[in-house]
C-alpha cells in the first residue's frame, strides 16, 4: 500500500479561491485560508490539526487503522494510534459486537 501513497502526495494540491476575481485567481494553501476562516467566525480553542485528528479518526472508525495510516501518510501505525481517538461508544460497541463461541462464558 505504500506505493498506494506517492498517488495521494501528487494529488495534494493548494485551495482555490476567488478573492481577486473568478476562477483560477490567487492560489492559496490549507492553513492560511483555515487560520482566515477561525478568526472571521471568531472561533477560539481550535487548531489546523485538530481537524487531522478528527479526520484521521473518521476513517479508522470507518474503515480501519491501516487504512487512516495510509490516508495520513505515517510511516509507522504508532503514530497514526496517537491520531486516533475513539469515543467512549465506539469502545463500548466494540466489547457489545464480540461474539463468544458457543459454550464459552464470558465473566469470572
Amino acid at each position: 500500500m505504500r506505493e498506494q501513497n506517492r498517488y495521494f502526495a501528487n494529488s495534494v494540491q493548494p485551495i482555490q479561491t476567488c478573492q481577486t476575481g473568478g476562477y483560477g485567481a490567487r492560489l492559496r494553501f490549507p492553513r492560511k485560508v483555515w487560520d482566515e476562516a477561525v478568526e472571521k467566525a471568531g472561533i477560539k480553542d481550535i487548531r489546523f490539526q485538530d481537524i487531522r485528528h478528527h479526520v484521521v479518526t473518521q476513517v479508522a472508525n470507518r474503515h480501519g487503522i491501516h487504512i487512516a495510516e495510509e490516508v495520513a501518510h505515517h510511516k509507522c501505525i504508532m503514530t497514526t494510534q496517537i491520531y486516533v481517538n475513539p469515543t467512549h461508544e465506539k469502545v463500548m460497541q466494540a466489547f457489545a459486537d464480540i461474539q463468544v463461541p458457543e459454550g464459552v462464558t464470558m465473566g469470572s
